[in-house]
């Protein structure tokens, strides 16, 4: 077993310094950090904030949760078809295993995008 404990007030403050300087992954977790109210006060908008940030950065991992908060409908409004994009260009394990449970249960609703990719 590891000794090891996670101080998050710690790791939120290094990672709110890191994305100052525009890196990506640091903007996707302090995105994260509001996305679940740890160490700050929840606020979706301040998720979506960092997390359109981390996409103009190009992070994988940003595009990957925009796309989850689409699918689900929080902070913005419900889209499968606006998901599956966003999982589409995050191209990670996660993104693919969601973009195949909308091309399994909401195909009518994302038909034209999947028709578009062949």
């Amino acid at each position: 077993t590891s000794n090891y404990k996670l101080n998050h007030k710690k790791a939120f403050a290094k990672f709110k310094e890191a994305a100052k300087l525009n890196h990506p992954l640091s903007i996707v977790y302090v995105g994260t950090y509001y996305e679940e109210g740890l160490v700050v006060p929840y606020s979706i908008e301040m998720a979506i904030k960092y997390y359109k940030k981390g996409m103009e950065l190009n992070s994988k991992y940003a595009f990957e949760r925009m796309g989850s908060l689409y699918h689900e409908g929080m902070g913005v409004k419900q889209s499968n078809l606006k998901a599956y994009k966003l999982y589409k260009r995050a191209k990670t394990k996660f993104a693919k295993f969601n973009m195949n449970i909308l091309e399994t249960y909401f195909y009518d609703e994302i038909k034209e995008e999947i028709e578009n990719e062949m």
